[in-house]
């Protein structure tokens, strides 16, 4: 279900954009699941993608130079979703964002 009543709020908590710039985003988003166990990106691909998690959980992880992966953060609903660096710069991903549950996201692509 689209929870476009959370994301409004989630959007307005930081007063930096007008209720119009706000509907606008939310027409242009696209619901999508991600099942427990997929990748919402992975290392060494581009995140293209600004999501906003309606439920489920991700975590964040990276491999070690011994190819350990090192999680180092988790991602609960109602959070935004996206590999930051990635995003901002179009340069391939170090991390891999992975769902811990059945999930779903609110995004938007960059070019929108």
């Amino acid at each position: 279900m689209f929870k476009k009543n959370q994301l409004l709020e989630y959007l307005k908590q930081y007063n930096l954009f007008t209720d119009s710039e706000i509907n606008e985003f939310i027409s242009l988003a696209t619901i999508s699941t991600i099942k427990k166990g997929d990748f919402f990106i992975k290392h060494d691909e581009m995140c293209t993608t600004l999501s906003f998690v309606n439920f489920g959980i991700f975590r964040s992880f990276y491999y070690s130079n011994n190819d350990e992966e090192i999680t180092y953060c988790f991602t609960f609903p109602n959070t935004l979703l996206v590999a930051y660096s990635s995003f901002i710069t179009q340069n391939k991903s170090e991390e891999n964002l992975q769902a811990l549950t059945d999930s779903e996201i609110i995004s938007i692509s960059k070019k929108n």
